[in-house]
């Protein structure tokens, strides 16, 4: 769904989960205005275990 450039790798550095994942949680909370534990429950349902505490940060 998102393609990454290696120039943009260098923002996600430091994070534990993908890059992939986190533009995917940002442009459905951007979009379609969840709360943390919408997305949290999405996320569970496609399989990334994340807590919404983790998702504020």
């Amino acid at each position: 769904m998102f393609s990454i450039t290696w120039r943009l790798l260098l923002y996600f550095k430091g994070f534990c989960s993908s890059p992939e994942l986190i533009l995917l949680f940002v442009y459905m909370k951007c979009r379609f205005s969840l709360s943390y534990r919408d997305l949290e429950e999405m996320m569970h349902i496609r399989g990334a275990k994340i807590d919404h505490s983790t998702l504020q940060r």
